[in-house]
């Protein structure tokens, strides 16, 4: 452009930092923004919205900087730099998330789903599954409907990381029970045995396995994974259960299994004194495994 003696403007230079987001490229970003200090063309609301989003995949601390720069340069932070800048903090620092998710209404930008599910997400990292449940509350109060990211993320801060199956388990019910149209998809019935898992609940995890297939929500490898996890805990140990479970993945519910599942049938083999069984477990792995290197 600058060779043919185009003008060079904003929402040319906006538009190009807007295609590094998509490439996940936060260096360029940055130096695009800079350049247009050089070209004299002043960076606008969507020019720093756009490096913000860009730089929260990959360099958080830029994108915080470049939110609270706005304000200086009279550039008020919408929705979007926001959104941004919560993502931003989800690897790095939930109550970080959670203040400024809290800051928004003081700008007077309103809290979305993304605002509320990045946030959420942030405490399931951290495993502040009493803040998440502070945010659902919140999210009610200013009539935010959930969604299924929301809904995953707050059950497996409180089941997975907070070992806390009970409360993840009325949560789910909840969700089931509410009026917001939130359809739980496989994601979210998967946190719900994560949590049963982690907990030791193996008859819970059996249960809400059985739930998914009445209502049509077809489970995958990481749902009858985490079953048998749970049916090989220290809490209860069944051998019988397990094999159970792992003849019906490829018999009822036409699932293979992986490295990981056979990897948690070879333990719970192990465990109940099963050496039969474990030898052909690893002569299965072995195949498995010699099948992927041929093809």
């Amino acid at each position: 452009m600058m060779e043919e003696s185009l003008e060079v403007n904003v929402f040319h230079c906006s538009a190009v930092i807007s295609a590094c987001e998509k490439s996940g490229n936060w260096r360029l970003s940055l130096a695009l923004l800079a350049q247009m200090s050089e070209l004299k063309i002043v960076p606008n609301q969507i020019s720093y919205s756009a490096a913000a989003t860009t730089c929260a995949k990959g360099n958080w601390p830029a994108a915080l900087l470049l939110i609270y720069s706005m304000a200086g340069r009279r550039l008020p932070p919408d929705q979007v730099s926001w959104n941004a800048a919560i993502d931003a903090c989800r690897a790095a620092d939930w109550q970080l998330a959670v203040h400024m998710l809290f800051d928004m209404p003081r700008t007077r930008v309103a809290q979305d789903s993304v605002s509320f599910g990045s946030a959420i997400s942030a405490c399931e990292r951290g495993s502040a599954w009493e803040m998440v449940l502070q945010l659902l509350a919140m999210m009610k109060q200013v009539k935010v409907r959930l969604n299924d990211i929301s809904c995953s993320a707050a059950i497996s801060a409180c089941g997975h990381k907070g070992h806390q199956w009970r409360v993840a388990l009325v949560l789910f019910e909840k969700m089931l029970a509410s009026h917001e149209a939130v359809t739980p998809d496989r994601f979210v019935w998967n946190s719900v045995v994560a949590a049963c898992e982690t907990s030791s609940e193996w008859i819970m995890a059996l249960a809400i396995l059985e739930t998914m297939v009445a209502r049509a929500v077809l489970p995958d490898v990481a749902t009858c994974t985490s079953c048998i996890n749970a049916c090989n805990s220290r809490k209860h140990r069944s051998w019988p259960q397990v094999v159970a479970l792992f003849d019906e993945m490829s018999a009822r519910l036409a699932i293979l299994p992986n490295i990981v599942t056979y990897s948690a049938a070879i333990t719970a083999a192990s465990n109940g004194l099963q050496h039969i069984s474990t030898l052909q477990l690893l002569l299965a792995v072995d195949h498995m495994a010699w099948t992927l290197i041929r093809t």
